[in-house]
């Protein structure tokens, strides 16, 4: 049998945003480029051996030639759903199957559905082998979903050409699943509600195996402040057994500031830390100008530089009850807190989210959704208390005006 996994292309924010065409692509949108999600070195990791597999990331290499898969796999996020959808319908003319699975079509398999022979619902791990199965005994269904793996498998990573990429970087799973129900984020939904922590020792011994290198932790469970959890990341640091690895770790402005927590985080290697400001009860209290919440801000901003961990800002813009005021808020906290790396994004109403029931509900939404436009750089809704264009004159003028005189290559999170 063989088997092509397929990660389509998208749109980063200076191809579909004119207006940042001048900045450094550094800061427009980071156009680096690195291996990619981890659902394809996992779905190769729980790829039989009698397999003949290839991997294709459409985003960096052509389609490999003079070889004829069986069965084409495209798993993929919502921007990537309309190349997505492309590549799967031509497959199919062509007479290949199809399995449609990620993020997008676990969140809306009846976006998908038209272009697949099979739709997967859910996690990958013991999901793959079974729909392989079936296929290679022609029972292939137009529907596979079942429960959560306990044990994620390990990513098998060699599958990426590293030679193609700019960055030599890799991707690690500390978590699945989230109890907490952000509005915009698909986690608990697509993983469940139950915060699923791998063992300690897995988790160890990827990182071990890491070591020297740049690895992006793929969720921000680990920074939530809850005594469990900052347990189970204190076993983990505590298993490298001094192996340094360049972490890059997630979380928001309620993150766990414990400065024992923190201590250990910087001497395992973390270079910087990712604080999204999205549509959380701390990031909505920062966006009203709440002055506790601001200084709350400016105090983790000094906790993590203090440590030598660099502070990533990331804000999102356009979330119900805020309106131009927002703008100058970002720009102010930042020229005040020192923040020196940020990054902005329009907020955008994926698939099966709070966020996007509410849109919808409310005929805000522009349907049918052109998914291209999905990538954080574009409203794609009716904004509650400012026009569209206004939402998008700012964030273009929030990038021109934080890096405006600065080298964004300086303090860039991945050096």
């Amino acid at each position: 049998m063989k088997v092509l996994l397929v990660y389509p292309r998208f749109r980063k924010y200076r191809q579909s945003c004119p207006e940042l065409a001048a900045l450094p692509a550094a800061a427009a949108a980071w156009e680096f480029t690195m291996p990619p999600s981890l659902a394809i070195p996992t779905l190769a990791a729980v790829t039989p051996g009698d397999a003949e597999l290839r991997v294709w990331d459409q985003n960096v290499q052509d389609q490999p030639a003079g070889w004829e898969p069986d069965l084409v796999a495209v798993s993929y996020f919502t921007p990537q759903a309309f190349w997505a959808h492309e590549l799967a319908d031509r497959f199919r003319r062509e007479g290949k199957a199809v399995v449609l699975g990620g993020l997008h079509p676990t969140m809306a398999p009846g976006d998908a559905a038209p272009h697949a022979d099979a739709v997967c619902v859910g996690e990958g791990d013991e999901l793959w082998p079974r729909i392989l199965a079936d296929f290679g005994r022609g029972e292939l269904r137009p529907r596979y979903e079942g429960p959560p793996p306990e044990r994620p498998a390990a990513a098998r990573r060699e599958v990426f050409d590293r030679s193609k990429y700019t960055l030599d970087a890799d991707i690690v799973s500390f978590t699945r699943g989230c109890p907490y129900g952000c509005s915009w984020c698909a986690i608990p939904s697509a993983q469940g509600p139950r915060l699923r922590l791998r063992p300690a020792e897995d988790v160890a011994a990827e990182l071990r195996s890491l070591a020297g290198r740049r690895v992006f932790a793929a969720d921000d469970a680990i920074l939530l402040p809850r005594p469990d959890v900052a347990a189970w990341t204190l076993d983990v640091l505590g298993r490298l057994g001094g192996a340094s690895v360049g972490l890059f770790l997630s979380g928001s402005p309620a993150m766990n500031r414990d400065g024992g927590f923190l201590d250990a985080l910087a001497r395992a290697g973390t270079r910087s830390v990712y604080v999204v400001f999205g549509d959380d009860p701390a990031s909505r209290a920062f966006y009203a100008g709440d002055e506790a919440a601001r200084e709350a801000a400016a105090a983790l901003v000094r906790l993590i530089e203090g440590r030598g961990m660099r502070f990533f800002a990331s804000f999102g813009l356009g979330y119900d009850g805020f309106g131009p005021e927002q703008f100058d808020r970002v720009l102010e906290w930042c020229g005040q807190s020192g923040v020196r790396l940020a990054e902005f994004f329009v907020a955008t109403p994926y698939p099966g989210t709070p966020f996007w029931k509410r849109l919808e509900a409310s005929g805000r939404l522009d349907l049918p959704a052109d998914w291209r436009l999905y990538n954080g750089s574009r409203a794609v809704f009716r904004p509650e208390r400012l026009s569209r264009e206004a939402l998008d004159a700012g964030f273009a003028r929030l990038w021109k005006e934080f890096y405006r005189g600065r080298d964004p290559g300086a303090d860039a999170a991945w050096r």
